[in-house]
């Protein structure tokens, strides 16, 4: 096979992307990278390293301990949109908290120890949650191991970089602030979470500072004992307060705080599961606004944190680091409140069903007033939404209020347009996978903002709007339909595709079989790409690894029998960022393969599927039959040396037999032959000769039997192995 050097990096080749001031062994597809001195590699000075040719996307890195639960998927997902957004090659570095309860380092970290600067312009990093139960200075510390890389912090402050934050604090104050201004509660308890954790403390502070405002006495035996992130701290903390302290529903305690949504929903079940309702006998709160506690009965009233913002405008801050640009030491976003049932109210959307009151100047024409309102209704409309999709265009409410206004005042040049825009604009946003629901409160923000400008003259237009916002209610519930639909039949393929995966792993023994299985089923599940590699010595992971598998959408690529190993922190002896595909930006997930503490490999996905459990599941399994099959392979190898050593010994155990015995024949021939004649060797022989040799003719004998009995039991030792 014919190899040629490529004299420059790929970077510096007619607008590839490269990942470094490295040169690579190309074979037609098959792309190994050159070994490279490592003194050379190590005097090497990152900020050169970072002054590569800005014709190239900038490659950026994300440090985080999971993607796979609700907050760790939203951010997750902020920060894959706007690297792909910004056109910028993004590495997600998938590792665990820093240490265990008992203060240990977990295997899953190996992770952080491949973020290579020749790969990595500026890294983005989950501080707050990557240092898990660490102290502060632990966890700079840790950071600073990669001085001097651009980083940004997200939710966690540290001496010299830039940090991206929740606005807490301020979330639970208002969350406290509707409690006892719209519902009258005073009696407010406190479910409390970790308190070494940041936003945990920052909540309770601001539940301190709140009761001190509305001028409440802080009780301590309202507040629980610190917890964690979980549903079973709600359920202790219920416990706690009723059996416990023996406090009574409704009069020792009117509202139940929690420090997240989690132990919310745990504090609800234990409620519920003591015919307690909720919030008839006591209101329950939450905070983060988690999936699951929007779909509970009743609907949990929590605080939205902006987790997929966070991770976007981290990304946005350090794309402007590496350009060059100032950006701001600390940046807050705001923390939303969201009402819902479970402390007492009706459901947003209901109430934003109502219409307003009429506005002034009801003597205008319809036209007129409608024209008026325009600008309300579009903040009103954009506001409900959230967050739009960035698939619409910019004038999406203007493209719907005009034609609503046009058909309402009878123009029939504007017939049908209302309800053909809507449809449109909700195929874009579920194409973007956005939340189609929230476009019941746009239809609910025209309608309380639009009626009340309808005169008694107007009888008939008002017949008209009602009919195009009943249809547009239709519409968008239909488009739930589908999405919801089209989600359950995606979610149901991609869990017969896992299970698929995992009946294939679980039967397979052969690491090339496993490669196999790999890329066949991968690319079902959407995973356009993946590398899988092995390191070289498991004790010493950091150094080298060697690729067994490697697959992109054009499909396998060959690797040479004997594939050289790479430095592990080069992640793979290929071109990530994928030659072959200069038109848009790669995202990768890095995922550690370890068999409990035992370090295997790492592998690197092609991000397809927006949910991070799938990958972080992957892991488990291919972690699991890759050590099953390296084990087999071990066995096998075993079998083979232990043939082979049966092998050895047999031919052995013959020629020893042959050694041993014949001497041992001939004396005993020789003896008996001079025993049992009358004159042996025509001489009288004395009589302490002839005892001698019979002593010499028993002896060896008894040694041929022992000998005999040697070699029998080799041969049954031999046939057992």
């Amino acid at each position: 096979m014919l190899y040629y050097r490529l004299a420059k990096p790929f970077h510096q080749l007619g607008g590839g992307v490269g990942f470094g001031n490295q040169a690579f062994w190309c074979t037609g597809r098959r792309m190994a990278s050159a070994t490279t001195d490592k003194a050379t590699s190590q005097k090497t000075d990152k900020a050169i390293v970072r002054s590569k040719s800005r014709s190239a996307r900038p490659t950026i890195g994300y440090l985080t301990p999971r993607i796979g639960d609700n907050v760790s998927q939203a951010l997750w997902s902020g920060v894959v949109d706007a690297a792909q957004e910004r056109g910028a090659n993004l590495i997600c570095f998938a590792g665990d908290v820093l240490r265990d309860a008992a203060g240990s380092p977990l295997p899953a970290n190996i992770a952080y120890d491949l973020v290579n600067a020749e790969l990595i312009e500026g890294l983005v990093s989950w501080a707050s949650s990557v240092g898990g139960t660490l102290e502060h200075e632990q966890v700079a510390s840790f950071h600073r191991r990669y001085h001097p890389l651009p980083m940004v912090s997200i939710t966690l402050p540290m001496e010299g970089i830039p940090t991206v934050s929740i606005d807490s604090y301020w979330g639970m104050r208002d969350m406290i602030g509707h409690l006892v201004e719209v519902h009258g509660y005073r009696r407010l308890s406190f479910i409390r979470g970790p308190e070494s954790h940041y936003y945990a403390q920052e909540r309770y502070r601001a539940y301190i500072d709140a009761l001190k405002a509305y001028d409440i006495s802080l009780d301590p035996d309202l507040v629980t004992t610190p917890g964690d992130f979980v549903p079973a701290t709600g359920t202790e903390g219920i416990r706690l307060l009723l059996d416990g302290r023996k406090l009574r529903p409704h009069i020792d305690f009117e509202a139940v705080l929690t420090v997240s949504d989690l132990p919310a929903l745990g504090a609800l079940r234990e409620l519920q599961a003591r015919d307690i309702q909720v919030p008839e006998a006591v209101a329950l709160v939450g905070f983060n606004d988690v999936l699951e506690g929007r779909f509970v009965t009743p609907p949990l009233t929590s605080v939205r944190l902006p987790f997929y913002e966070q991770g976007w405008k981290a990304v946005e801050m350090l794309l402007a680091l590496l350009a060059g640009e100032k950006v701001p030491e600390q940046v807050v976003l705001p923390a939303k409140l969201k009402v819902r049932q479970s402390c007492g109210c009706l459901l947003p959307s209901v109430v934003q069903a109502a219409a307003e009151t009429a506005p002034p100047g009801a003597e205008e024409t319809l036209a007129t007033a409608l024209t008026v309102q325009r600008e309300i209704v579009f903040d009103a409309m954009v506001q409900v939404t959230e967050s739009p999709t960035s698939r619409l265009d910019p004038d999406w409410a203007a493209r719907l209020f005009d034609p609503f206004v046009a058909e309402v005042v009878g123009d029939s040049r504007a017939a049908g347009l209302f309800l053909r825009e809507l449809d449109h604009i909700l195929r874009q946003v579920m194409l973007a996978n956005g939340q189609v629901q929230r476009w019941q409160d746009v239809i609910s923000a025209l309608r309380r903002y639009m009626l009340p400008c309808f005169g008694a003259a107007d009888a008939e237009a008002l017949r008209r709007a009602e009919d195009l916002l009943g249809q547009a209610r239709v519409l968008i519930g239909e488009a739930m339909g589908r999405a919801r639909g089209y989600d359950m039949v995606q979610r149901t393929r991609q869990t017969q595709i896992l299970r698929q995966i995992s009946r294939a792993l679980v039967t397979t023994f052969d690491v090339a079989e496993l490669a196999e299985v790999l890329a066949r089923d991968l690319p079902e599940l959407g995973v356009e790409c993946c590398y899988l590699s092995l390191y070289k010595d498991p004790q010493k992971p950091a150094e080298q690894s060697r690729l067994i598998l490697a697959y992109d959408e054009r499909g396998r690529i060959e690797l040479a029998p004997n594939e050289p190993s790479f430095p592990s922190e080069q992640l793979a002896p290929l071109d990530l960022a994928g030659q072959h595909r200069r038109d848009k930006p790669c995202r990768l997930v890095l995922e550690p393969l370890h068999f409990r503490s035992e370090q295997i490999g790492f592998v690197l996905f092609g991000v397809g599927p927006r949910d991070g459990t799938i990958y972080e599941v992957l892991r488990g399994q291919i972690s699991s039959s890759l050590k099953g099959a390296l084990l087999f392979d071990e066995t096998r190898k075993a079998q083979a040396a232990a043939e082979k050593a049966d092998r050895l010994k047999m031919r052995l155990l013959a020629n020893v037999s042959h050694e041993l015995r014949t001497p041992l024949n001939v004396i005993i021939s020789c003896t008996r032959e001079a025993l049992n004649s009358p004159v042996p060797y025509d001489v009288d022989l004395p009589e302490e000769l002839l005892n001698d040799l019979v002593h010499i003719h028993h002896s060896a004998e008894h040694q041929l039997r022992v000998i005999n009995d040697l070699l029998d039991l080799s041969r049954a030792e031999i046939d057992e192995l």
